[in-house]
């Protein structure tokens, strides 16, 4: 399946939702009404679904080409994990240690969880969220997830790799129901296994079972709808008794994966005003960066926007939440493009050297490994 840039849309508006929730849900007019609504825990979810789509439909791709040419499984391995590494670690770092050697007033207590990506782990056990780094709960779990699923992905045997895949989904609507009531459960990494295990699911889908994408599709917005009506009433009634709402998300976006895996597919797909919008295409890429900084950024800008803003005419320092929240958008776009340019791009650059080449391959019997060339040879 070719590149889907539609997916940079979506990851650009679940960035969005993400940001506006955790700004938003601190200011006295809108409080009320964010904090009804479980904007954060959706938006966060169609990154789970997404990534355990993408990542899933890499490894089982790579394992047939593999299979194909004759390559390792640990080979394969090493090459998903380091390409991996390259898009997530340094600019992650990076922002850790700028902030840990620059911000004298940090609480330094926790800080290993941050740097082995455990503080999920951390959130869990201490029933506290961090000032500055409560979101990078979700990047613990993400990077967990590649620490063992490519394992099982490369090692499963065909008819085995739908049963794992459904065993992760009931796994974690299970431990869902464990922790139910308590906020910092959804932390924890196996509580996220049902929407990593239903992006997987649909990657299984869209190489080996095509033609049920449709049913899929169909039977997922139907099941949408009867988790949207079971939502309105726990809603209604302010009490969440019988259904997770990570259920009812990871139920919706896999419903939406499908529809926009079909929709794009389509050979008489006309370009969307939503779907094909640039400026939503151009968040996206650089959602990394905008999600790492945005939970950061306002504990910061203070320091240069208010001692600029004491200078404007009163109307605006009236209305100073609004114009902070600007001020802090614009800024957060700012930083997270320069971050893509300067940090991140130049290592994802790299991974061109990661990748498996012909030279790496074990030669079949009556092949003459001598004989191979390398992929990345440019001679």
């Amino acid at each position: 399946m070719r590149y889907i840039k539609q997916f940079d849309s979506i990851r650009g508006i679940a960035v969005i939702f993400i940001v506006f929730y955790h700004w938003l849900s601190g200011w006295d007019k809108t409080s009320a009404y964010i904090n009804k609504i479980p904007v954060g825990f959706t938006a966060v979810d169609v990154f789970f679904v997404l990534s355990g789509f993408l990542i899933s439909r890499i490894l089982m791709a790579s394992k047939t080409e593999a299979e194909k040419h004759g390559f390792t499984r640990l080979q394969v391995f090493k090459s998903f994990f380091v390409r991996r590494a390259l898009r997530i670690f340094p600019v992650y770092y990076l922002t850790l240690f700028l902030i840990y050697y620059f911000d004298t007033n940090l609480d330094k207590q926790g800080f290993s969880y941050f740097l082995t990506y455990t503080s999920n782990f951390y959130f869990y056990k201490t029933g506290e969220w961090h000032p500055l780094f409560s979101h990078f709960w979700t990047l613990a779990v993400e990077e967990q997830f590649y620490l063992f699923w490519p394992w099982l992905i490369l090692f499963a045997g065909k008819k085995t790799m739908p049963w794992i895949i459904g065993s992760f989904i009931a796994i974690g609507l299970v431990s869902e129901y464990l922790v139910f009531g308590y906020e910092f459960g959804q932390c924890l990494t196996f509580t996220c296994f049902d929407s990593l295990g239903l992006g997987a699911m649909v990657a299984w889908l869209s190489l080996y079972r095509t033609h049920l994408l449709g049913s899929t599709c169909k039977t997922f917005g139907l099941l949408t709808i009867a988790h949207l009506l079971a939502f309105g009433f726990q809603s209604v009634n302010s009490q969440w008794t019988f259904i997770p709402v990570t259920s009812l998300l990871s139920v919706f976006n896999v419903w939406f994966l499908t529809y926009i895996i079909q929709l794009t597919q389509n050979p008489h797909y006309k370009k969307s005003v939503l779907w094909d919008n640039k400026a939503l295409i151009f968040t996206g890429k650089i959602s990394y960066g905008i999600y790492l900084y945005h939970f950061i950024l306002p504990s910061y800008s203070d320091l240069i926007f208010y001692p600029l803003n004491q200078h404007l005419p009163a109307f605006f320092t009236k209305h100073y939440f609004v114009l902070f929240f600007i001020e802090n958008l614009a800024m957060l776009f700012l930083l997270s493009w320069l971050s893509y340019l300067l940090v991140e791009k130049p290592f994802m650059n790299l991974k061109k050297y990661f990748g498996l080449s012909a030279a790496q391959r074990l030669p079949k019997p009556n092949e003459v490994s001598p004989a191979f060339v390398p992929l990345n040879n440019q001679k």
